[in-house]
């Protein structure tokens, strides 16, 4: 399971004592919270978690739990959204459902199983969102080769021999495995190999995603 201290919980209340409390209740067990009284504020947020999950009251009045889960399914919004209610009923339940809510608890509710709903709903997402940090973690690793790297990257990739790679660039081979040398440390593979298989589930998934 992801370490809790690498999750980030937003919470979306009316209720500043509500909010604080909630907030009182993640940090004792190691997760960090953004809390926030205004739906808006919260869709207005430009930086987003890598990995966590949103608590969302469904009555507050500049906009209702429902509209904003109905706003971030139009987002196309990808983490978990847990829906807090204080006047629940079948009606608001399925509502909340048919929005993709992840789970849906009824106020007052015990700290257990608050916790043990915001676990699941990180739980459901890691696979994907460990990928996704993956994924950008490389990418932000390839920013840091030199042109020179990057070019004898590219050309160990298409499957080219050291000796080759001098030829073609008019270089030593032991200029080429200096290089390559760099671009394997940068990258923090531990191999050629490893660091062919890295670029390739790169690139590829580049290329799924545009």
């Amino acid at each position: 399971m992801i370490e809790n201290l690498q999750a980030e919980i937003h919470v979306v209340d009316d209720d500043p004592a509500m909010l604080e409390s909630t907030a009182f209740v993640l940090q004792q067990v190691g997760l960090r919270s953004v809390t926030f009284t205004e739906p808006k504020k919260f869709l207005a947020m430009s930086a987003k978690p890598e990995i966590g999950c949103v608590l969302i009251d469904l009555s507050m009045p500049s906009m209702s739990g429902i509209e904003l889960l109905r706003e971030l399914r139009v987002r196309n919004f990808s983490k978990p959204v847990i829906v807090l209610t204080g006047c629940g009923s079948v009606t608001t339940a399925v509502a909340a459902m048919k929005m993709d809510a992840f789970d849906y608890l009824e106020k007052p509710v015990k700290h257990t199983d608050l916790l043990d709903a915001i676990y699941r709903a990180l739980a459901s997402v890691e696979p994907k969102q460990s990928e996704e940090i993956k994924q950008q973690s490389f990418a932000r690793k390839l920013e840091t080769l030199t042109k020179r790297e990057r070019e004898i990257m590219d050309l160990v990739f298409n499957g080219l021999l050291s000796k080759q790679i001098a030829a073609k660039l008019g270089i030593s081979i032991k200029t080429v495995e200096v290089h390559r040398s760099h671009v394997t440390k940068k990258l923090g593979a531990r191999s050629v190999a490893e660091l062919v298989r890295w670029l390739t589930v790169y690139r590829l998934e580049k290329e799924t995603t545009g």
